[in-house]
């Protein structure tokens, strides 16, 4: 009998090894778990901004023996009066030939969260985890403070990019964090929990959004909420696995040593030092990726493309249903309310729908769905208003489901080696779809022009997506390849799994794969 098996001398140490020895998901892991969460407070005061403080609003023509339409601009029309005057379009009246202002002032914010997506994750790898977040909370809270005392709008544009950036800094290197903490069995869970964790607060959010009301007013709470998350900086640890990558052993094991020890047993801290010294040496002989691998081959090009395009119609479709419902019949507080908190049943739903009918067929079919809504909402929203809001929040909804079942699709469609490069591509192609919806919503309230040109153009995305995403290629049960290589040589799956049953030759290999582990062993 062999000493060791084949895969036990061919394994390579990797992080999660660590996870052996230590807790997976403990209390101390827990109580630095929702403490990051906090996070999510001055982040969605910023993305409510865009609606309530830099948003279209409800006017109308007052000017004498001129008939206009509800926030319609006419061409005989000379002076408009508000709703209500509380956001920066209605206090700089930036509307008509003035809107472009407006949509300047959301579109400059996806602009940073653009720069904040491709230099975030390098800024978070030079400098750690914890000193990304506390110092993007800092500039972010300068940011805000700073906006309260401005009366230009060029002004107001210049820091609405350091708001972008910040903010998706503070979003995507806090969520970082939160999973780097926890063991792969809780990794899936901890995923979950703050999606439903940040919808939360912002339902919490938005009723201090409604008590304050006046935009400048908003932006000082903003401010206050990010300062007031600062003295955690001394209080949380550095991400572990960043410290081993840095290699400061160290620090790491001290950190890991509070997760506590699996099964309440004593932690054998000399273990657990080989298996970071292992861990660590492991990462020095791993060969460098570049995006290239991402168009390189046939197959690969072809997902690419496919994949890229979906996440820029996700985009662009959700951030303009997002800032389109300052348009909606009812009250603008009480219909983003209902957006927020019916995201959570929208993204379970999807969960129970993508392990029993697979993720290919999901994806395409909520797309679609969403396309069909965004093409008749202008015709129905005409007849009947209220119908036209739940449409609008339906397909609102969907598409937010979409945003985590992409991210999920494209971590399953590409292997690892290039797993991380292409989720920053289709999170760049996502950002330049939000960049330019500000400026689809803003044509709904110029003349000549009706609703039904952007929200039909946006249902023609939707589904000229759902069609192209049908040329990928089934994930569920799928095993996920290491290398470029592995990816294009191995068979492809277009059949639609039934009801959470495992395909034949999935089956076939997994027995396969029993049996010759169980030939080595013996």
């Amino acid at each position: 009998m062999a000493e060791h098996s084949p895969e036990e001398t061919s394994h390579v140490a990797e992080f999660d090894d660590v996870f052996k020895q230590i807790k997976s998901f403990g209390r101390y892991q827990q109580y630095v778990y929702w403490t990051m969460s906090l996070a999510a407070l001055p982040n969605d005061f910023h993305f409510l901004c865009l609606i309530f403080a830099y948003g279209a609003q409800m006017f109308q023509c007052v000017t004498p023996n001129v008939t206009c339409a509800v926030s319609k601009c006419c061409d005989n029309c000379s002076s408009y009066s508000f709703n209500e005057d509380f956001s920066a379009v209605s206090e700089w009246n930036l509307i008509c030939d003035r809107a472009y202002i407006s949509a300047l002032m959301q579109s400059t914010f996806f602009w940073g969260m653009l720069l904040g997506s491709l230099a975030g994750g390098w800024m978070s790898d030079k400098f750690g985890r914890k000193k990304c977040i506390f110092g993007s909370l800092l500039i972010m809270s300068l940011t805000s403070l700073g906006t309260v005392f401005v009366n230009s709008p060029i002004h107001l544009c210049i820091l609405q990019v350091a708001s972008g950036f910040t903010v998706v800094a503070v979003m995507l290197i806090s969520h970082t964090f939160s999973v780097e903490l926890v063991g792969p069995t809780k990794r899936t869970s901890a995923g979950i929990a703050v999606v439903i964790v940040w919808k939360v607060v912002g339902v919490f959010t938005l009723f201090l959004v409604w008590l304050l009301s006046y935009w400048r007013h908003l932006l000082i709470f903003a401010s206050v909420a990010g300062f007031l998350l600062l003295p955690l900086y001394k209080i949380l640890p550095e991400s572990p696995r960043w410290l081993v990558a840095n290699g400061q052993l160290d620090e790491a094991e001290a950190v890991l040593v509070k997760f506590g020890a699996k099964h309440r047993k004593t932690l054998d801290r000399l273990q657990l030092r080989a298996t970071l010294e292992k861990v660590r040496e492991a990462q020095h002989k791993r060969q460098t990726y570049h995006v290239v691998e991402m168009v390189r081959t046939p197959r690969m090009r072809k997902f690419t493309i496919v994949v890229c395009f979906n996440w820029f119609v996700v985009s662009l479709v959700f951030f303009a249903m997002y800032l389109y419902v300052t348009r909606l019949f009812g009250n603008v507080y009480i219909n983003t309310g209902i957006m927020n908190l019916t995201d959570l049943p929208a993204q379970a739903l999807m969960w129970l729908s993508i392990d029993r009918f697979g993720r290919r067929i999901t994806y395409s079919t909520i797309i679609a769905l969403c396309g069909v809504i965004l093409i008749v909402l202008p015709f129905v929203q005409e007849g009947s208003p209220k119908v036209g809001t739940a449409l609008a929040i339906a397909g609102k909804c969907l598409m937010g489901a979409e945003f985590t079942l992409i991210y999920l699709f494209t971590t399953e469609l590409f292997p690892t080696v290039i797993r991380n490069i292409s989720l920053g591509m289709g999170s760049t192609t996502a950002r330049i779809g939000a960049i330019v919806a500000p400026f689809f919503v803003m044509m709904a309230q110029l003349p000549n022009i009706s609703l039904i040109v952007p929200l039909c153009l946006f249902g023609g995305l939707a589904m000229a997506a759902a069609l192209l995403s049908l040329m990928l290629p089934e994930t569920l049960f799928k095993n996920m390849e290491q290398t470029v290589e592995e990816a294009e040589k191995v068979e492809l799956d277009y059949n639609i799994p039934c009801c959470g049953k495992k395909h034949a030759k999935y089956i076939m290999n997994e027995e396969e794969g029993n049996r010759g582990q169980k030939t080595t062993e013996m």
